[in-house]
């Protein structure tokens, strides 16, 4: 049997007035309810038959509904901080964004979050590298949970800018999933400060994007003469053209799987974040012609991990994810590798790759996906190390070990 209803607000009346009459049912008087003055809109308005008749209709009102927390704007919502007290002009950290689904009853799920600074703010050194980074440039989570929150970890390095607010955009893309589902996007912008080494100077403590102008420092002598005798004889070289990118292709790996076929690992370390890798140079992987491994990659650097898995099997893998991810020290091929506990005075790790849990999502068969990690190194070191990494995927609950090897080299 279908039913007919018709809902009337009157919110012009000293108090709201919710009227319901059932059409199908003519003759019945219509069911009033009036809300308290200092009521808020909207409630969750349910509507039945009444248990003793089945001509008098059950209106009920349920704790207020949030249908207005559907905007993209509105359904996640982004907090960020740092691990660590200040950062400096020279230094990396650790950028959290802390993320909550604001709604009560809207599932977020298949979320990807990506990060930039601000590209008219984006300082630049004299060999024009950027002199500050964030890493990975994007990070994806499977699901939040109505009221819940999940934190992504991010890393900032600082080569030289000049202590300030640095505006970073974090763009939300993903599913709002109650009766149906639909996509979503959203973009906001949050600081990064970045503090200077001068005890004159610090910045607000504020989440607004307010600048304090730098203080001077003490003055400081200069023992340095801008002069030179005039008989000195000097020596330059002829300045070089501008060196092209280093381009090694990934490293390749196989695993079978349990049901049949393969899953194809490929992975290097890339300088930088650029979202073309193509135009990104590499610091570690496989000479596009000989195929040898080659590594740039030193005791005191950063990269970006690049890693793609291939599906090379008949079978449609879910919720595919990179978990447990830590790194070892290999001296030998058959010695025992030993996990890299090692920290600076401060507690940072030496070797250290963020974060420590990927999520792919689905591969279908014959698909890849590409994601990214952020790898550091603060004084490890040089020699052999493996990353460690559990790949978790649902056919069965299937999970299999991955060695990602990678080569320090002396600074």
């Amino acid at each position: 049997m279908i039913y007919s209803f018709k809902l009337t607000v009157d919110r012009d009346a000293a108090s709201p007035v919710i009227t319901v009459e059932d059409l199908s049912n003519p003759g019945q008087p219509p069911t009033k309810l009036e809300l308290a003055r200092d009521a808020e809109l909207p409630y969750q308005l349910a509507i039945d038959h009444a248990a003793s008749s089945q001509k008098q209709l059950l209106v009920r009102l349920d704790e207020p509904f949030d249908p207005q927390v559907t905007r993209d704007s509105n359904v996640l919502h982004v907090e960020t901080s740092l691990s660590d007290h200040r950062f400096e002009t020279q230094d990396d950290t650790k950028y959290i964004l802390h993320i909550t689904n604001q709604s009560r009853y809207y599932l977020a799920e298949d979320i990807h979050v990506s990060v930039r600074l601000d590209p008219a703010e984006q300082p630049r050194l004299p060999d024009d590298n950027v002199a500050l980074t964030l890493t990975p440039g994007e990070q994806h989570i499977p699901c939040i949970d109505p009221g819940q929150t999940r934190d992504l970890v991010f890393v900032a390095v600082a080569r030289g800018p000049k202590p300030d607010l640095y505006h970073v955009d974090v763009s939300l893309a993903y599913r709002i999933v109650y009766w149906d589902a639909r996509r979503a996007h959203d973009t906001s912008r949050h600081v990064l400060p970045v503090h200077g080494l001068d005890s004159h100077f610090d910045l607000p403590r504020t989440s607004q994007p307010a600048l304090m102008p730098r203080q001077p420092s003490l003055p400081r002598s200069n023992a340095m003469s801008d002069e030179r005798p005039a008989q000195q004889k000097v020596f330059f070289a002829t300045p070089p053209a501008k060196a092209p990118h280093r381009h090694l292709k990934p490293i390749h790996q196989d695993f079978p799987l349990p049901g049949g076929g393969r899953l194809g690992v490929d992975y290097r370390l890339l300088k930088g974040m650029n979202r073309d890798s193509e135009g990104a140079s590499s610091t570690y992987g496989c000479h596009p012609e000989t195929g040898d491994v080659e590594s740039y990659f030193s005791t005191q650097d950063t990269a970006v991990l690049e890693v793609t898995l291939l599906n090379e099997s008949s079978h449609s893998l879910k919720h595919v994810r990179l978990s447990n991810l830590h790194i070892l020290s290999v001296e030998t091929e058959k010695s025992p590798a030993k996990v890299v506990k090692d920290t600076l005075p401060d507690g940072n790790l030496l070797f250290e790759v963020v974060p420590d849990d990927v999520y792919f999502g689905h591969l279908a068969p014959q698909a890849k996906a590409v994601r990214y990690l952020s790898l550091i190194t603060r004084g490890i070191h040089w020699g052999n190390y493996t990353i460690k990494v559990q790949v978790n995927y649902d056919i069965e609950q299937c999970q299999f070990p991955v060695d990602l090897w990678v080569t320090v080299r002396p600074d």
